[in-house]
């Protein structure tokens, strides 16, 4: 709120070459409200400046009137902003912001709206995938905890639906990997955090020829997952990413910052808590 009142007034300062809020007045608001003035602002740009304008100024009215006596309101009065004489229903520009954002969505889904069906499917698919694998993971988590075998462990099943593969997976155990030098490998008790699932391969049905794998195994390759940094990769692996999420409709925005679309607010919204990785990944 303090930030877009800030750029708003700084805007209206410069406009109208104000040096000090004694020079302020609401007829400079009312010239901005009703487009007169700086033009190239929105209409909900010229909303949200009156809505926060209204918002702060009753609050911090409401505020000193309960805590100060009248003669210190008084003596207060010259760093209270002014009352503006008029509200949003005195300006068409609430209403041409709310049908503008209507029509931006309508033109925005209307373009998405014939490949939805195709998006679902697409999108159901590779949820069955990782679901799929994810009980996969854990049955044989299950089964190595059951029958105390060593680690690390390759499994593999069959990925039937649409992919017609086999795909080949190692259970490793991270915090045990250095305890074998040298000895025989044992059982050891670990905990859900310290495996980690390899990907080793993948192999077609029909002719054992090498396929395609997960869906996701290019964003493992690329370390895209999560927040990814780019100032710790060379210039062609920047350059690989920046062309795949433009492959895909993340852009660069303005300013030169590049987008994270696989970092979820949620914990484990993306992996389920299941730390995947490549086999022979550097």
């Amino acid at each position: 709120m303090t930030t877009v009142l800030n750029a708003r007034f700084s805007d209206l300062f410069h406009h109208f070459q104000l040096s000090s809020m004694d020079e302020f007045s609401p007829a400079h608001v009312e010239q901005y409200l009703s487009g007169q003035i700086l033009k190239e602002h929105s209409d909900r740009q010229r909303q949200s400046f009156l809505n926060f304008y209204g918002s702060i100024t009753f609050n911090l009215n409401k505020w000193v009137g309960s805590k100060f006596t009248a003669e210190k309101q008084e003596e207060l009065a010259q760093y209270v902003l002014p009352i503006l004489p008029f509200d949003n229903r005195d300006f068409s520009v609430r209403e041409k912001a709310i049908t503008t954002a209507k029509n931006k969505r309508k033109e925005d889904t209307s373009a998405v709206t014939p490949l939805l069906p195709e998006i679902r499917a697409e999108g159901h698919l590779r949820w069955n995938q990782v679901r799929r694998l994810r009980e996969a993971f854990r049955s044989t988590v299950a089964k190595v905890r059951a029958e105390r075998i060593a680690l690390p462990i390759e499994f593999n099943y069959d990925e039937t639906e649409y992919a017609g593969e086999r795909w080949y997976f190692q259970l490793v155990d991270l915090k045990g990997l250095g305890s074998y030098q040298g000895r025989r490998r044992t059982y050891r008790e670990f905990n859900d955090e310290d495996i980690v699932l390899e990907f080793i391969r993948a192999e077609k049905l029909d002719d054992g020829s090498v396929g395609d794998g997960p869906w996701f195994l290019d964003l493992l390759r690329m370390r895209l997952l999560g927040n990814w940094a780019t100032d710790y990769i060379s210039d062609e692996h920047k350059k690989n990413c920046i062309d795949y999420l433009n492959q895909w409709g993340y852009d660069i925005k303005e300013g030169g910052e590049i987008p994270s679309p696989f970092l979820p607010r949620n914990k484990g919204l993306l992996l389920f808590l299941l730390h995947v990785c490549l086999q022979n990944s550097p």
